[in-house]
């Protein structure tokens, strides 16, 4: 996906070339699955089911959503309710909808919001609730860095899993490649790491996460 290849990957993929110079890598991102069959892909890191045949299908990570804006949004004055929070300006994305968070956070017979720009990027959601246009149901894979240097804020502890997960892809001929297995031994260790910098992250929300109002 564009947001995962811009948030996450761009970031990362910079130790595997230095790591494997002799390696040229080229970054295709799209919302579109590839077909290994016609198109000259070695490798594809997918957000779905996992349900891929055929294919040699690894999974790397899970995600859930919670709320978040900027620390300025709304002059500052955060909500401090999930009530509260509903009559404010909720930000909108393709595919993911806010009526089962405020279910899971008790409110009940909320409705969905209409009105506004809906974004087709998580990437372009998240930086519009950094810039204070409102607030965004965002997946913290997503949201680390913002969430780390404070762009923007966590609010409230509900969160709802996300239906899709993180797969590495690839043809079952293509694995056993050299080139496979050098970029394999380098994306698993660095998933790894990086959920381990997620769980503090979520569990630190006095640092890491700024504001938590509580409903």
């Amino acid at each position: 996906m564009p947001s995962f290849a811009a948030r996450w990957l761009t970031p990362h993929i910079g130790t595997f070339i230095e790591r494997h110079p002799e390696l040229e890598v080229e970054l295709f991102s799209s919302p579109a699955l590839v077909d290994f069959g016609r198109e000259e892909m070695d490798v594809a890191l997918r957000m779905g089911s996992g349900n891929y045949p055929g294919l040699y299908v690894e999974k790397l990570l899970d995600d859930v959503f919670f709320p978040v804006c900027s620390p300025s949004f709304n002059g500052g004055r955060l909500p401090r309710t999930v009530a509260e929070m509903a009559t404010m300006t909720l930000l909108r994305s393709e595919g993911e909808d806010w009526e089962p968070w405020f279910e899971a956070a008790g409110v009940s017979g909320f409705v969905e919001p209409r009105g506004g720009l809906m974004f087709q990027d998580s990437s372009l959601l998240l930086q519009a609730a950094a810039a204070g246009q409102g607030i965004a149901l965002i997946r913290p894979t997503l949201a680390f860095n913002e969430l780390l240097a404070g762009r923007v804020v966590r609010l409230f502890e509900t969160t709802t899993p996300c239906p899709w997960n993180y797969y590495f892809v690839c043809p079952h001929s293509a694995l056993q490649t050299p080139k496979m297995q050098a970029f394999r031994a380098w994306l698993l260790p660095e998933i790894a790491a990086f959920k381990l910098k997620l769980a503090r992250l979520m569990d630190d929300n006095t640092v890491c996460l700024g504001h938590v109002a509580k409903g």
